[in-house]
């Protein structure tokens, strides 16, 4: 018995060693399986990766050829636009000044106008003036250098320097001052 004891060791300790090396061997097979199945995956997942990337960048250069077609287009308008209200700014900005230099220019025509009425009307005045002093001076001469004066305490006749005055006299019926 003890030689089956052995033998039963053996066949055991063989069907481990058997067991391992299958095992191992299912292993390795099993890893290079799982790792080729990860290498067409990695390629599989690399090659759609690559075609979804080729057809972003063909939609996104697409879009940007329709995009700035579209910019150009309303930059051009824009322009159009921007040209024809500037122009009418323009205009209208030459309009106003033109406006504004020929009312300056009436409003210097209109005040020449006045300046030179008044002028005139000084001239007028100042002859005016030159009769009116030589009329006075002329009637003083005619009054003898008499004044008349009226102050709070009553009206006076100013008399010359060096004359006197004698009260009494009457001229009609009214009171008179002669002269001497």
């Amino acid at each position: 018995m003890l030689d089956n004891g052995n033998s039963t060791a053996a066949n055991l300790s063989s069907l481990t060693v058997r067991l391992k090396a299958r095992t191992e061997d299912e292993r390795q097979t099993t890893e290079k399986l799982i790792k080729k199945s990860f290498e067409n995956l990695s390629a599989n997942l690399t090659a759609s990766a690559k075609n979804a990337l080729n057809t972003i960048e063909s939609d996104i250069a697409h879009e940007t050829l329709n995009t700035r077609r579209n910019i150009t287009a309303q930059v051009r308008l824009l322009n159009s636009g921007f040209m024809k209200r500037w122009l009418a700014i323009a205009l209208l900005g030459l309009a106003l000044m033109l406006g504004m230099f020929t009312g300056g220019l009436g409003l210097m025509k209109l005040a020449q106008y006045h300046i030179t009425s008044l002028y005139s009307e000084m001239s007028d005045l100042t002859q005016q003036i030159s009769k009116a002093e030589s009329s006075l001076q002329h009637l003083q001469n005619q009054i003898w250098g008499l004044e008349l004066l009226e102050v709070p305490e009553g009206r006076f006749i100013i008399l010359p320097l060096n004359a006197t005055a004698k009260s009494g006299w009457t001229v009609g019926r009214r009171q008179a001052i002669k002269l001497e």
